[in-house]
């Protein structure tokens, strides 16, 4: 197992500019302006990323979700200010593109929009997308490739296809009296 080593993005190191440019984060908070409106947050996108931004994208995005462009970003609900934070991110035209946990406020019907907006993006641009989340469910029909932390530590990783082919679902009660919830004499291969 490796301990030491060097991480790259696109060749370059992380949080360099050359970095940053080619990649999108959106925050499970989604830290957005609450005082502005959704317009001057798109604006605030397009100065910050010049060359790459697509205004057409951003606007459709936002309008897609019914969020008029003089709505303030504080007075919109979890799920707005989501497609708004996304927006920002996809409009930055990125090929990077890190979420965590952004299905965390929708309900169903907005998650699979927003999860189909993601994969069309990734089919047509190429992207690489990268998603924490804790319902792997809602996952389990988008991902390629799965990689399972606990405390920290990678605990599983491979083919999203292979995994589910090598692993079992477990359903039922855990068992308060082991660490891992398991009954007492499973197999713990």
């Amino acid at each position: 197992r490796p301990t030491t080593g060097e991480i790259r993005v696109f060749g370059a190191l992380p949080g360099s500019r050359a970095a940053r440019a080619r990649t999108a984060f959106v925050s499970q908070d989604k830290p957005l302006y609450p005082q502005f409106t959704v317009a001057e947050m798109l604006s605030v996108g397009r100065r910050l990323s010049p060359r790459r931004w697509d205004q057409a994208k951003a606007e459709r995005i936002v309008g897609e979700g019914g969020i008029p462009p003089e709505a303030r970003i504080g007075t919109l609900s979890g799920g707005k200010r989501t497609r708004v934070a996304l927006a920002l991110a996809l409009g930055k035209q990125a090929d990077l593109l890190l979420l965590d946990e952004p299905l965390a406020d929708l309900d169903p019907l907005v998650r699979h929009e927003v999860m189909g907006l993601l994969m069309a993006e990734a089919a047509d641009r190429g992207i690489t997308v990268v998603i924490s989340s804790h319902v792997l469910p809602e996952l389990e029909n988008v991902c390629d490739h799965v990689l399972l932390l606990r405390d920290g530590r990678i605990r599983l990783a491979g083919d999203a296809q292979d995994l589910r082919e090598a692993h079992t679902r477990l359903t039922g009660r855990a068992d308060p009296g082991t660490p891992d919830g398991l009954p007492q004499g499973a197999d713990r291969g």
